[in-house]
């Protein structure tokens, strides 16, 4: 549990763990009681919430409200400060000045910046009054040590009293009541996470630099994806662009997450997706004008479909499709499945199931489930009595070349 969840005047109190779990206790209760008050029908205050105990409610799955204005500056700031930090970064990177200090200090701000736009998304969430005179509320610790709130959580057996409901409402020719109607949405049981935090950053590191390399040798896609972007700030409904910092009258926000790619997945760069595209980059490269203030006029004379080449590996290059695992993939990465398809990537062309890459990072059933999945007679041999470290191994020798993947980067994919 991280000891600065609590007041820099408590911190006296935090070398007794006993003392540090009531401490934690009395705060989330006191959240409890701010979430009783937003009408739902029950909250708990639990310092320990893991995925066998997540599993036993089902969930309501909440609406979405139009951002505030306040809400809007601030994504659009986060937007703008996060260009700063991938500008300032490959900065560095490009100098050789780049040390472990700075990357921790911009990998600290990065993630202050998701869990912001994530706090913000949270608060953007909303629930029917039905939804709540049946669901309830978690107040619980995740895994960096914050106060986390789980709302539109429904009971099982409050599910079975709303199920029965529906049928007798059905059953005697009668509409159903609201309340029936919502329990549609609050019976997908939530699941556990397949893989930790950390191993589904690198998987999906690893689909990003597969997507990317796929649109770099996909000139209308990639060109379509960068017009969406701009369709999407040029005819934004409510007649707002998206602010964002360049040297263009153009103002076109440009983000190249390369560093945040390494620092998620650190085999990514023996990659055959980081192969491709480090291989196409440095073509460019070595093409360019020395001085970038020649840059816009040998532009302005390449041949247009080399024009169209070289801006279709840019744009590539600013997908961004990685994510954690406690929840669907962000705002900007949701047409990732819509551009993997009409790509054609097949991550089984880019990604194979390694010991470092994978199979150290999961449990024994998980490897035994994917040799079962691989093929019929990958799981001979007693592998399932095998210690840790010799099925690994064993495993990662059996899986190479069967085309398997983990369900992270199936859901990636357009085969």
């Amino acid at each position: 549990m991280r000891r600065d969840l609590f007041d820099s005047e408590q911190s006296h109190y935090l070398s007794d763990p006993a003392l540090l779990r009531r401490l934690a206790t009395e705060k989330l209760e006191g959240m409890a009681e701010l979430a009783r008050a937003e009408g739902w029908a029950w909250a708990e205050a639990r310092v320990e919430f893991d995925g066998p105990a997540l599993r036993q409610f089902a969930r309501c799955e909440p609406g979405l409200r139009e951002p505030t204005a306040d809400e809007e500056a601030a994504l659009a700031d986060m937007k703008t400060r996060e260009a700063e930090l991938d500008a300032e970064g490959q900065a560095m990177a490009d100098s050789d000045a780049w040390t472990p200090e700075d990357a921790e200090r911009i990998d600290l701000e990065e993630q202050d910046i998701a869990a912001h736009r994530s706090a913000i998304l949270d608060a953007r969430h909303t629930w029917t009054d039905h939804d709540k005179a049946h669901a309830g509320v978690i107040l619980t610790v995740n895994r960096q040590g914050d106060p986390e709130v789980l709302r539109g959580l429904v009971r099982e057996a409050d599910r079975k009293v709303i199920e029965a409901a529906a049928r007798r409402a059905s059953s005697a020719g009668r509409s159903p009541t609201a309340a029936a109607a919502s329990s549609a949405e609050c019976t997908a049981v939530v699941k556990a996470p397949a893989c930790s935090e950390a191993l589904m950053r690198r998987l999906t590191a690893h689909q990003t630099a597969a997507l990317q390399a796929v649109l770099a040798r996909s000139t209308p896609v990639a060109l379509a994806a960068l017009t969406h972007v701009m369709v999407m700030q040029v005819f934004d409904q409510r007649g707002r662009s998206v602010a964002g910092l360049s040297r263009s009258p153009l103002q076109v926000a440009i983000r190249v997450p390369k560093q945040e790619l390494v620092r998620a997945a650190d085999d990514l760069v023996a990659s055959k997706a980081w192969n491709v595209l480090e291989t196409v980059e440095a073509e460019w490269r070595a093409r360019l004008p020395e001085h970038a203030s020649e840059w816009l006029t040998w532009l302005c004379a390449l041949p247009l479909n080399e024009l169209l080449d070289l801006l279709a590996f840019c744009a590539a290059s600013t997908l961004n499709v990685v994510r954690g695992n406690t929840g669907k993939a962000g705002e900007s990465n949701g047409g990732a499945g819509a551009l993997a398809a009409v790509a054609q990537l097949d991550m089984a062309d880019w990604w194979e199931s390694t010991a470092v890459g994978y199979l150290a990072h999961v449990s024994k059933s998980q490897i035994v489930k994917a040799l079962q999945e691989g093929g019929p007679d990958l799981t001979g041999d007693g592998v399932a009595d095998m210690k840790k470290d010799a099925l690994v191994v064993a495993a990662a020798s059996r899986l190479a070349g069967t085309r398997w993947l983990p369900e992270p980067l199936r859901a990636c994919t357009g085969r």
